[in-house]
């Protein structure tokens, strides 16, 4: 089974690395043996820290996981959000993200047009 991304297009090493870093942490936390065969997990590429306020959770919803840049709910940034899909030892992984519009460009990343 792919441990790695493999998407329909070729990932940056940036975003393969990102990804497997993700899956290693969950694999770390959640043993496979809690896991179903049929079971579909929805993952963040990135969180808000867990002493995050409410204003800085808020930020980090449109801020790129890439660069760093907050791109304000106004669409100047351009940001959007998209996914990519794996299979970890069976389970089927999706890992969303969100990009802003260089970072998405450099990515290729299918997205939906977000805030």
């Amino acid at each position: 089974m792919a441990d790695t991304p493999n998407p329909p297009w070729e990932p940056t090493a940036w975003l393969r690395e990102a990804v497997s870093e993700r899956i290693r942490l969950m694999t770390q936390a959640v043993p496979r043996a809690a896991l179903d065969d049929d079971m579909a997990i929805l993952m963040q590429l990135t969180e808000a820290s867990e002493d995050a306020t409410r204003e800085e959770r808020d930020r980090w919803e449109y801020t790129c996981d890439r660069c760093g840049q907050y791109c304000p709910p106004d669409g100047v940034w351009g940001f959007a959000t998209g996914h990519v899909e794996l299979v970890v030892s069976g389970i089927k992984i999706l890992v969303t993200m969100g990009l802003c519009r260089v970072c998405r460009q450099a990515e290729q990343v299918p997205m939906s047009k977000g805030g």
